[in-house]
């Protein structure tokens, strides 16, 4: 086949699926060409994730009549003149291909208005084909619309994303843009709805809140350094607020959102020693550096920056957060605690997230270690009041505070207030303690049970003329003192926890049982993890719904990303059992619970549910599922939570019912056993 030349609108659509990937391609380019023109409020716009529609607005200093037409033409910029220019480039786009790339695969009208005209000038294009150029009036800046994206290559529309992905990665780049440049004013909205809107002042941690939350930015620690000529400014979270994914770790450099496994690993630098394996921080990182020394041509989208000094740039970062994380967390590790009433309370050596105690003063956990005690949840069952409720009941324990009340005339608790005001003062107020009631009142059945597991207990190879008592009770009044263990075959044994006989509980970690040739050690923490893993989700795979209505809704908030695609998630939801009502732009009140879940518990699986949705973009596959419930063991009891004996019954009844009893979903095992035949031995008493 012969050489030729392409045709221009051939090469300009080669050229624009190079620049222009998808939706979030384009509002990335005219957002940063907004900035670069000076604009201090900015407003965009999307419909159906961009790919219908794009509204970018700005009050920048507009484009001149003259520069119109050579605006539409590649490699056409006002921001760098030579070759030279590279070397020190100061603004967010310098390459020229923005407007033309964006143009050839789509439909473009652009209003724009110099503060020195007296009129604004209107320029429509198709197919980066000129169709009108005309004046108008219009306010200073400009203003772009870009419609029907690759229209005219169908088989980039094709395979482009569902809307709530496209939104989702174009609400993520705003967000990050509005952090980077505080002093400007971002208004993201999306299908009609303001998803946020920053107010401008500079104040970049107003910014956090306005875009994340209340939840993420009331964890956050200021860093700011200075050192051979870099600059750092961050807010980063505090220890006990961890991740799964580094997906909250957002990296600016000379104001252009970047991805660095520079500074991913800087970061991993400065925790080093506070975080488990496989858990992240979350950080805003804004790095000032020299332009001279940063390369930021490598990739048409400029996420990716090379500096001349990596490590250098490695040390200055980890310090900086090094340092800051033992300003504030100078308090050595605590394992006991005087507590009010002269006792020892022990602080398991686990992660900072598992345990607010080292993300505050010595006196708030001696406090908290008091509350902790005194709030001690008496629901028959599995149920518990987490550590760091700041005070907040769950609905079982107040419903049966009440049951109690009206039975023994005892005074209820106090309702639980969710004013943030009052958190503090119920935190510190005693707790009626409700009386003890019995299991099957008390917590209902919410998974059928199933067969009986028969298992085949191994006989001690001892030699011992009463060892073939080791079977069952049965053959140990009936076996011949002389038969030894090796002459018998093994038994089938149902093996039925419920059955067995509770004595008590050692170390507040292992139920202590027994039953006629047995002692057993049961974890309490992986029962627990294992009856809420098979509990939901056997729940989930038979669409069976039993819920709880709280007395007290609990509010949960969500990132404008997780908001656009509330129609996948919060449905999905319901079929898990709660029950979920719009509670303000970014957050909703959680009015019903799965029916065998505590408050902590649910509130636990429910924020690990939506921190994986912010990574997942499809959250429906079951084995997602499992994961998601798998991580969410942290709601499960905790070893040194005391439980009373009517809980540890419960505890057992509940792990009957489950398919396999024998290990948490992470594979450690549930039950330790030592045979009667072998304590007797070890007591020199055969």
């Amino acid at each position: 086949m012969a050489i030729v030349k392409l045709a221009k609108d051939v090469a300009d659509k080669i050229a624009a699926g190079e620049v222009v990937e998808r939706p979030l391609s384009a509002v990335k380019e005219l957002l940063e060409n907004a900035l670069d023109a000076g604009a201090d409020s900015v407003i965009i716009e999307i419909r159906n994730g961009g790919k219908s529609y794009i509204r970018i607005t700005d009050n920048g200093c507009g484009i001149e009549k003259e520069d119109l037409d050579l605006a539409f033409e590649r490699h056409a910029t006002s921001k760098i003149r030579t070759a030279e220019d590279l070397d020190s480039i100061g603004t967010l786009g310098f390459r020229g291909e923005a407007l033309s790339s964006i143009a050839a695969v789509s439909r473009v009208e652009m209003i724009t208005k110099t503060r020195t005209s007296q009129t604004g000038f209107r320029v429509v294009t198709e197919g980066g084909e000129l169709l009108e150029k005309a004046e108008t009036g219009a306010p200073d800046g400009t203003t772009i619309i870009v419609t029907d994206l690759f229209y005219n290559t169908p088989a980039r529309l094709k395979f482009l994303k569902p809307d709530g992905t496209e939104s989702a990665l174009v609400i993520d780049f705003v967000s990050r843009m509005a952090l980077a440049y505080p002093k400007v004013k971002i208004r993201l909205i999306s299908n009609g709805s303001v998803l946020f809107s920053t107010p401008g002042k500079g104040d970049l941690y107003a910014n956090i809140l306005t875009v994340y939350g209340r939840n993420l930015a009331e964890h956050l620690i200021y860093v700011k350094e200075e050192r051979d000529g870099m600059a750092l400014e961050a807010y980063i979270s505090a220890p006990e607020l961890s991740k799964t994914t580094r997906r909250s770790q957002i990296f600016f450099v000379n104001g252009r959102s970047i991805n660095s496994k520079l500074l991913e690993h800087a970061l991993t630098d400065g925790y080093r020693e506070k975080l488990a394996e496989g858990r992240y921080p979350a950080a805003f990182l804004f790095l000032s550096v020299d332009p001279s020394r940063l390369d930021v041509n490598i990739h048409p989208n400029k996420r990716e920056v090379r500096f001349d000094q990596e490590g250098n740039v490695r040390a200055f970062v980890a310090d900086a957060v090094r340092k800051a994380l033992y300003t504030r967390y100078a308090v050595p590790e605590i394992r006991n605690l005087e507590n009010a009433e002269g006792g020892r309370v022990k602080v398991q050596n686990t992660t900072a997230a598992e345990r607010d105690a080292l993300a505050r003063t010595l006196a708030d956990v001696k406090k908290n270690a008091i509350n902790q005690k005194n709030s001690k949840n008496q629901f028959a069952g599995i149920s518990s009041i987490e550590k760091g409720t700041q005070g907040a009941l769950n609905v079982k324990e107040l419903l049966l505070s009440k049951q109690a009340a009206e039975q023994k005339q005892v005074t209820p608790p106090p309702a639980a207030r969710p004013a943030a005001a009052e958190a503090e003062k119920a935190a510190t107020s005693p707790i009626s303690k409700p009386e003890p009631t019995a299991p099957s009142a008390a917590k209902p059945v919410s998974a059928p049970a199933p067969e009986i597991p028969v298992v085949f207990e191994e006989r001690p190879s001892y030699g011992s003329k009463n060892a073939a008592g080791a079977v069952n009770s049965a053959d140990s009044k009936t076996s011949a003192a002389g038969v030894s263990a090796a002459a018998e075959a093994p038994k089938p044994r149902a093996f039925v926890p419920e059955a067995l006989h509770v004595t008590g509980s050692i170390f507040a970690t292992y139920i202590t049982a027994s039953d006629d040739e047995f002692f057993y050690l049961i974890d309490q923490h992986a029962a627990h993890e294992r009856v809420f893993y098979e509990t939901l989700l056997s729940g989930q795979k038979n669409q069976q719904k039993a819920s709880q209505m709280l007395l007290t809704p609990f509010v949960v908030e969500v990132s404008p990303a997780v908001k656009s695609r509330e129609d996948d998630w919060v449905p999905y939801l319901s079929t898990l059992s709660y029950t979920l009502e719009e509670f303000g732009p970014k957050s909703y009140a959680v009015k019903e619970i799965p029916a065998f879940m505590d408050m902590t518990e649910a509130r636990n699986f429910i924020d690990m549910f939506l921190e994986t949705l912010e990574e997942e973009r499809d959250i429906t596959d079951p084995k997602k599922l499992e994961r998601i419930i798998t991580a969410s063991c942290k709601s499960a009891i905790k070893a040194n939570d005391q439980l009373d004996l009517l809980e540890m019954k419960q505890l057992l009844q509940d792990l009957g019912k489950c398919e396999n009893p024998f290990s948490c979903p992470h594979g450690r095992p549930v039950f330790l056993k030592l045979s009667r035949d072998e304590i007797e031995k070890l007591f020199k008493r055969r």
